[in-house]
């Protein structure tokens, strides 16, 4: 019987989270800060004696996993061992611990029921850029072995993974249009998905109901504003990122209307949020 459902988007945004255990009606989600770091146990040790008792943060504040030997810290956790920015990286590669963190956290969260002879039994639905799609099968082996014997936190966890389903990043897209028209209308199309991701932009070309061809290239909205830093100084992605967004949703009925079928281009600098970005 399966203890946990488990849907993880490991984006370079956030790392978004829907899962439901088994007691559970309905779904409940998580997002943590994408941040990952391979760390020394002693580094490890050495941060929370030098903490000792100050307040008590919640799991996904101090969130880190053990596996081999290796200790990774993430989200929110990461921040205080100044951490890469990994976000060219191969996402498949990080994900693992991510999913490993994500399944102890909603472990202590939920209250989930362990003991050392107990094992919990997940099923785990993932998406990957088209680009790593064909690592799918190397991804859920190594899952499998780390899985099998880790710890999250200081919670020691036995998992077995029951059933795994991998999509390519833009296929909810497509699966949503498929629903909505049916089968044969895809079998009688050319269908094509653009999907603009924070790190990556995906694109997926479906012919007569096969999927022909997809790329899922850099090109990102983390992209652009690395454009901007280079052309600015005293700014970083996370703070420029906030100005946007912040004044995207003031002017949000002035961007898109029913009465257009494009959105409008915005006067950003009239903006006090990206007014604020000067030096």
């Amino acid at each position: 019987m399966t203890d946990i459902y488990l849907s993880v988007d490991v984006g370079g945004s956030q790392t978004k989270i829907i899962y439901q255990v088994d007691d559970q009606t309905k779904p409940s989600y998580l997002l943590l800060p994408p941040a990952i770091e391979e760390i020394t146990k002693d580094k490890l040790n050495f941060f929370m004696e030098r903490l000792g008792w100050i307040g008590s943060p919640s799991p996904d504040q101090q969130l880190w996993v053990e596996w081999n030997n290796r200790v990774v810290v993430l989200g929110e956790f990461a921040a205080n061992f100044d951490p890469l920015d990994r976000i060219k990286e191969l996402k498949y590669e990080n994900a693992l611990w991510k999913v490993l963190g994500a399944v102890g956290l909603i472990i202590e969260l939920s209250k989930v029921k362990v003991t050392a002879k107990k094992q919990i039994y997940l099923e785990l639905a993932l998406l990957l850029p088209w680009n790593e799609y064909s690592d799918r099968r190397r991804f859920e082996e190594q899952l499998r072995v780390m899985l099998a014997d880790f710890t999250v936190r200081q919670l020691s966890l036995k998992v077995n993974l029951e059933r795994f389903l991998c999509r390519p990043e833009g296929g909810g897209l497509a699966a949503l249009r498929i629903k909505q028209q049916g089968v044969d209308w895809l079998r009688n199309q050319q269908l094509a998905v653009l999907m603009f991701g924070h790190r990556n932009t995906t694109a997926l070309y479906f012919d007569r109901g096969q999927l022909k061809l997809g790329d899922s290239p850099l090109l990102g909205f983390a992209n652009m504003l690395d454009i901007v830093l280079d052309m600015t100084s005293g700014l970083d992605r996370e703070r420029l990122a906030n100005s946007l967004f912040d004044a995207r949703y003031t002017i949000i009925n002035k961007v898109y209307s029913k009465d257009r079928n494009h959105s409008a281009r915005p006067n950003w600098i009239t903006f006090d949020q990206i007014q604020a970005l000067a030096s």
